[in-house]
């Protein structure tokens, strides 16, 4: 195999869906570990939210960083190339909203980063493991309960 070809893409079973409030999302320049090549990496920040609580307060705050290539290293390959496009524009329309005078939206967005089973990374300089994009899927969602 070459050094640039991807290897194998892992089944299509899912183990984790990160679920939170869209807080953030960056795009940097990273750098393949052993290599030196430049990577583009998205970094996407959700906030940890309870969906469909049972009407007690919970705990939220805690923002955990997702870090992801920017583009699917396998297009060709890939049954969703545009995971981490799509997480982008969702992380994007929330920031606006909550940034208007008076939000529109009359209820909590989240958004749900679902990782395979056995989802390939590249090492990194920076930011140690990234996944690929190729081995993710993004959603934005609506909960259909007012914020409390």
């Amino acid at each position: 195999m070459d050094e640039g070809a991807p290897p194998p893409a892992p089944d299509t079973q899912y183990y984790s869906i990160l679920t939170g409030q869209p807080k953030g999302l960056v795009q940097h320049h990273d750098h393949k570990k052993g290599t030196n090549k430049p990577l583009i990496v998205d970094v996407l920040t959700l906030e940890v939210q309870v969906m469909n609580s049972d009407g007690y307060f919970e705990p939220i705050g805690l923002q955990i960083l997702n870090f992801y290539t920017a583009k699917p290293q396998d297009a060709e390959n890939d049954i969703y190339p545009f995971g981490a496009h799509d997480c982008r524009i969702w992380a994007y329309k929330v920031a606006e909203e909550e940034n208007l005078p008076q939000p529109v939206m009359g209820t909590w967005s989240y958004g749900q980063l679902i990782v395979k089973e056995n989802a390939r990374s590249i090492e990194t300089i920076e930011d140690g493991p990234v996944w690929w994009s190729d081995d993710l899927e993004c959603w934005g969602v609506r909960d259909r309960f007012p914020p409390f």
